[in-house]
């Protein structure tokens, strides 16, 4: 069944932010900018949000991950950053780790946007809401985080029913093609009976005591 306690990756979003050149403004005598991409990472719900340099902070979090470091996130999360960065640079929508809040026919748009404005863009970061995150929502919160766990639980156990509909559906096939083989056989045995045996036919003077 569904863990409900899972923890969820942090909500980070990719922005290109002016940034200060110190170095080509002493040079130059003005105040000179160059273009920076900067990760805001925040947690699901949490009000605290943290900027780094995109490349840096990516930097960082594979090689915690690689060196097994205590607070390192896990690989999938760190591949699904580098994703969505990359996707992010052309210009692409990321995949959602989950399934999103605007496809969830309990949600109306407002609520559905309030999620996402909070850093919980899909249905798996609202069933994980914490204390602090259901207040910041607002009313409804609770029951709409265990309505979720619900929609999860359900969606989970479809797939279930689904993955075994078609195991039993080739287990079926399988059992067909044997039986198939089996009815087979004595056709194929009875034509083998009716060839001509090679060899030499016997001798016609040859008498048999």
């Amino acid at each position: 069944m569904l863990s409900l306690a899972a923890a969820r990756p942090p909500f980070v979003e990719f922005k290109t932010v002016a940034k200060d050149d110190r170095k080509a403004s002493e040079e130059r005598g003005i105040r000179v900018t160059r273009d920076v991409d900067f990760a805001f990472i925040m947690q699901p719900g949490g009000k605290d949000c943290v900027e780094k340099e995109a490349a840096d902070w990516l930097a960082s979090i594979k090689n915690k991950c690689l060196s097994g470091s205590p607070d390192a996130y896990p690989q999938e999360w760190v591949d699904a950053f580098h994703k969505k960065y990359a996707a992010w640079k052309e210009g692409q929508d990321a995949p959602l780790n989950g399934t999103s809040v605007r496809e969830w026919p309990l949600l109306s748009p407002a609520q559905a946007q309030n999620f996402i404005a909070l850093g919980m863009p899909t249905i798996e970061d609202v069933s994980a809401m914490t204390e602090e995150a259901m207040q910041r929502f607002g009313m409804g919160a609770r029951i709409l985080r265990d309505k979720s766990r619900e929609w999860l639980q359900g969606k989970e156990i479809a797939a279930t029913v689904m993955q075994e509909n078609n195991q039993l559906k080739m287990q079926l096939a399988e059992m067909a093609e044997r039986l198939a083989k089996l009815e087979a056989a004595p056709a194929v045995l009875a034509a083998d009976e009716d060839k001509p045996r090679r060899g030499r036919p016997p001798r016609a003077d040859v008498v048999t005591q």
